[in-house]
């Protein structure tokens, strides 16, 4: 064995390199019976673009710029089957200054239940990957091109009454959602400087 105890094998695991660090916000939730506090988990999603931008796995699979594809020699017929082969990439490329990408994020999320024997217990991941990387890669599980972006609450909302659920449900996940994308906000009107693996 390469170790020679636990210690010296965490201690070889502390200088790895990491992920974004993950961020935790308690929710208090004013109910018509009463008061509640649930958990948001949540990285930065820049960090999760750079993450995933800098990842040499990817370098094959990345598009930083939009591209015309056609089916014919003449050039009449066109083929949209990548994000960058679009008309909109084209034009958010146009309003942008020289030098800069277009990094369209997409979100992935669905509420699932951790198993079937131990009760009703459910997460509710929020996964982020981006429009630069071919579809023929980020659909793939086993890439790894889609990264864990946060984990929102998955309280039943039993402070409101019967009615009131589903309402102040949809308004706890915009809430929950609004924070977790905050500092795209801010990134989308300034920019952000990416490094990649080539500098």
């Amino acid at each position: 064995m390469s170790f020679k105890s636990s210690y010296t094998l965490l201690k070889a695991v502390d200088k790895l390199s990491r992920a974004s660090e993950w961020n935790l916000e308690a929710v208090s939730i004013k109910g018509d019976l009463y008061e509640e506090e649930v958990e948001l988990w949540m990285r930065n999603p820049l960090d999760c673009i750079q993450e995933l931008m800098a990842n040499p796995t990817f370098a094959d699979s990345v598009s930083f710029e939009p591209q015309r594809v056609f089916d014919d020699d003449e050039g009449r017929l066109r083929q949209y089957d990548e994000m960058w082969t679009g008309d909109w990439w084209w034009e958010m490329q146009g309003r942008l200054p020289p030098g800069a990408v277009v990094a369209p994020v997409i979100l992935a999320s669905d509420k699932t239940s951790l198993s079937q024997f131990c009760g009703d217990q459910e997460v509710w991941p929020v996964y982020l990957t981006l429009g630069n990387i071919s579809k023929d890669v980020r659909c793939q599980p086993s890439m790894h091109a889609s990264v864990l972006l946060g984990y929102l609450p998955t309280t039943k909302l039993e402070c409101f009454s019967e009615a009131q659920h589903s309402v102040e449900q949809y308004c706890l996940f915009h809430y929950c959602m609004a924070q977790i994308l905050e500092p795209l906000i801010s990134a989308g009107k300034e920019g952000v400087l990416v490094t990649c693996p080539d500098g």
